[in-house]
């Protein structure tokens, strides 16, 4: 495997990525090692060297730039070139000076682009995303086109895209190939069919997250097909797959409600949340079967009497327990079944 693939310093960056997105929500201490450096004042990343005993301005910083092709080769210049004592560096320090450098790196050279600047690019796009953020369906997909190019240019013969695919997670703060199937779930929830097909006929073959979700999202792509027996048969092919299968997460199911509601597919629909109530174990699980037989219900004049009884259940829910939620749901449910 291609060496760049394999620096010590993606972990780095990934670590103190990490340590301020996938904490946000607790009160944790704002310091060097939690800090955006992204909102930093490009004066004070220069203070910043300073501090660290490496006196460098834009002029030097670009004269440095021109002899190396990422943020990781500069630091290595830096110990080579211009006889920085490694050595007597602690850890800490090492890396204060690589996330400084870095984002240097990233304002000052954006036209060289490498894997540890797309992987940092990800990272924030998928916090800026499941915050529902300002990121665009189409920006996001951009960027992990870019992510994909990258992968498909460090493949070597004799090795797969899933071990370079693998060889890469620990250098993102978040699970990209997750974030990847719930982006193109959620793109195509919102419409976005042809902007997500391509990506995901690229990755599909080297995702190694649960088989189900490639067949899922296959057969979503899918739903505008004419041969409509066809997907009807897949999508029992599916239910029937799970419905054997212990310990299905939950997502799975909920996915294949939606296609179940997509197609017109009554029977399959209520037995998915007949079955899947039972495991529920978060509040959000059941306002999401609620939002489910809602929409299920108003496709049905037969049944428009259940949206009153719905709303009612919403209305009063967060006084109830989970097991007398779920006890009120499947009897819903039932009644449902009997109409």
């Amino acid at each position: 495997m291609k060496e760049v693939i394999t620096h010590p310093s993606f972990e780095t960056k990934a670590l103190y990525n990490s340590m301020r997105m996938l904490r946000e929500d607790e009160a944790i201490e704002t310091t060097w090692k939690t800090r955006d450096w992204r909102v930093v004042d490009m004066n004070h990343l220069f203070d910043e060297l300073r501090a660290l005993g490496i006196s460098v301005n834009k002029a030097l910083f670009y004269q440095w730039a021109t002899h190396c092709d990422t943020p990781e080769d500069l630091l290595e210049y830096l110990f080579l070139d211009e006889e920085i004592e490694e050595e007597q560096l602690q850890q800490e320090i090492k890396d204060r000076l690589y996330l400084t450098l870095f984002e240097l790196w990233r304002r000052l050279v954006p036209e060289k682009r490498s894997l540890s600047t797309i992987a940092d690019d990800i990272d924030h796009a998928i916090f800026a995303f499941d915050r529902e953020s300002s990121m665009s369906f189409e920006s996001v997909e951009s960027l992990l086109e870019e992510w994909v190019r990258v992968i498909e240019s460090m493949y070597d013969e004799g090795q797969s895209l899933s071990d370079v695919f693998r060889a890469i997670e620990p250098y993102f703060a978040h699970n990209v190939q997750e974030f990847i199937v719930d982006f193109i779930l959620d793109a195509l929830a919102h419409g976005h069919v042809d902007l997500v097909e391509p990506l995901f006929e690229k990755v599909r073959n080297y995702l190694t997250i649960e088989p189900l979700w490639t067949r899922i999202i296959d057969l979503k792509l899918h739903l505008r097909d004419d041969d409509i027996d066809e997907l009807h048969k897949r999508l029992g092919e599916l239910v029937a797959h799970i419905l054997t299968t212990p310990q299905t997460g939950t997502a799975i199911f909920f996915s294949l409600c939606d296609i179940a509601l997509d197609l017109d597919k009554e029977e399959l629909f209520l037995r998915l949340l007949d079955r899947l109530l039972p495991h529920v174990q978060e509040r959000e699980d059941i306002e999401i079967i609620c939002d489910l037989l809602f929409d299920f219900v108003g496709k049905k004049p037969t049944l428009i009497s259940f949206k009153e009884k719905i709303e009612q259940f919403e209305s009063q829910e967060r006084q109830m327990s989970l097991q007398d939620k779920k006890s009120y749901m499947q009897q819903l449910i039932t009644q449902i079944h009997n109409t």
